[in-house]
């Protein structure tokens, strides 16, 4: 089926489920395309009691999350027979809403009950990684004075920092696929940043700001050696 003006939200859910549809990333677009700004106020809401900008930016995380999971749940998604154009808006809308109270539950406010297991890295596994750290065979020998400068600061650091198991396995897909750009941010490429979304229940901001945090507390642990 081809996406139009016309196509309805019960039809494209139906092309987003069907991952074999040929038109099924373009009904996506065309489907966020629709929704975004009733998603993003519906976000906003759950934090417009914090900072403008801290709100913005946890509304965005959540709203990136509710188009992950539409993604996974559209297959499932089921129609009401019968109804009206405004009727089926209404109906997809109060689906989408729901989806986003369960994402802001399990994120923020179940989540933050949940006890953290403390960890340290065994020998073993900080061996892999330091080897991980060096073995770079894909790019040229010779590393950037920046790119070396934080491999060797992760490196030392290894066997004194602590951390939680969702910030090692963060750290760890980033010391195995992330790459530097032009300005020296270690970013990740989309497969392995939407893996560590769905595998944590957090938005990409979050990802993000696990990482840095865990940077500058490596860092810190450095000056206290």
């Amino acid at each position: 089926m081809v996406v139009k003006t016309g196509t309805s939200d019960y039809e494209l859910l139906e092309m987003i489920g069907d991952r074999d549809d040929p038109f099924s990333e373009e009904a996506f677009g065309e489907f966020h395309r629709r929704h975004k700004d009733f998603v993003f106020g519906s976000c906003y809401n759950f934090f417009k009691n914090r900072p403008p900008d801290q709100a913005k930016v946890q509304a965005s995380d959540l709203s990136q999350d509710t188009f992950f999971k539409v993604l996974k749940k559209s297959k499932g998604f089921k129609r009401e027979i019968g109804i009206s154009a405004d009727k089926i808006v209404v109906h997809v809308r109060s689906w989408l809403y729901k989806i986003i109270q369960n994402s802001f539950y399990d994120q923020y406010v179940k989540q933050p009950k949940r006890r953290i297991k403390i960890v340290s890295l065994d020998k073993n596994q900080r061996s892999k990684a330091e080897e991980k750290l060096f073995d770079d065979s894909s790019e040229s020998n010779e590393l950037s004075a920046s790119k070396l400068e934080l491999y060797r600061t992760i490196q030392k650091a290894f066997s004194e920092i602590r951390v939680s198991e969702k910030q090692k396995d963060i750290l760890k897909v980033y010391l195995q696929s992330g790459v530097f750009d032009e300005r020296g941010n270690w970013n990740l490429p989309e497969t392995r940043m939407i893996e560590l979304v769905e595998r944590h229940g957090i938005g990409r901001n979050a990802i993000i700001q696990n990482k840095n945090r865990l940077i500058k507390k490596i860092q810190l642990q450095l000056t206290n050696l």
